[in-house]
């Protein structure tokens, strides 16, 4: 497989958001390549077609954030073209009330920063939002987004997350979500290429950037997030622990311990169960 360089081209200005509008059509095209009432094989099908005729990116608002979207290449992004909000309604509901104003959120497997960014406005400009993105391209466009919100409460660590500290292979997918790229080549959908990258473990990272609590955690990292947790969850002093945490589950089979049950040793209890993600609070000290 093909080790992929660093992204190097220079990334677009924040003051250009508002050049890239999509337009009425290229809008309803990707809401029909969203549309439920559609089989899964047929959804994939109009995306690709959708994906040559209007690609993006198009410069959007969805709940007072400003995105610059890639439709055609990010599945979070296309949801905010196709449907005008963000994704994960009832996971953000779930955490909302551990997000107070002042309060931290650690976002590991940031994508593009749709949670981040919305955490952002939640915990206002007294709060804190660490944004974890090792894949280049896609951490470039998150930046972006930071910075056409202007959150200066945001900060962006582009390191990845594992274990132990070292390096490792991210397998960047090329199947039109760039999100599904992971540390797993096994994980990640129709790999063509990787790139090196730095790991470091998220209680170092944590401690790296100065935080001294956490009200909420997010993990999204296809499969590696018994690597993140696990560990963290064994070395973390009591004080470091989150209020809540929010995991992906989507791929909990590609898992090497199960950290659903690492969490709920450490006092946390299920809140919500999707089919992609569980979100779960402390109930107590444990």
């Amino acid at each position: 497989m093909a080790i992929l360089a660093v992204a190097t081209g220079r990334p677009d200005a924040p003051s250009d958001f508002g050049n890239r509008r999509s337009g009425a059509m290229q809008r309803a095209l990707w809401r029909l390549a969203d549309d439920r009432r559609f089989g899964p094989l047929t959804r994939a099908r109009l995306r690709m077609l959708v994906g040559r005729l209007a690609p993006g990116p198009f410069d959007i608002e969805a709940e007072a954030i400003r995105l610059r979207a890639y439709p055609a290449e990010n599945h979070s992004d296309r949801v905010a073209v196709a449907r005008g909000r963000l994704p994960d309604r009832d996971e953000r509901a779930a955490i909302a009330p551990y997000l107070p104003e002042g309060g931290v959120f650690v976002d590991v497997g940031a994508n593009v920063g749709l949670y981040s960014l919305w955490a952002a406005l939640r915990v206002g400009p007294s709060g804190t939002v660490l944004a974890i993105e090792p894949h280049p391209q896609t951490a470039e466009r998150l930046a972006f987004n930071i910075a056409a919100n202007g959150l200066a409460n945001v900060r962006l660590l582009t390191t990845g997350i594992g274990a132990v500290a070292g390096t490792a292979r991210l397998h960047s997918s090329a199947g039109g979500n760039v999100g599904q790229s992971s540390l797993l080549e096994d994980v990640a959908f129709r790999p063509d290429g990787a790139y090196e990258i730095a790991v470091h473990p998220l209680l170092t990272a944590i401690r790296e950037a100065g935080l001294t609590h956490l009200d909420v955690l997010k993990v999204d990292v296809e499969g590696y997030e018994d690597r993140v947790i696990v560990p963290f969850l064994r070395d973390a002093p009591q004080t470091l622990l989150p209020r809540a945490v929010l995991v992906e589950t989507d791929v909990a089979g590609c898992w090497a311990s199960d950290c659903l049950a690492a969490l709920q040793a450490r006092g946390y209890d299920a809140v919500l169960n999707t089919a992609a993600n569980a979100v779960l609070a402390r109930t107590g000290p444990a």
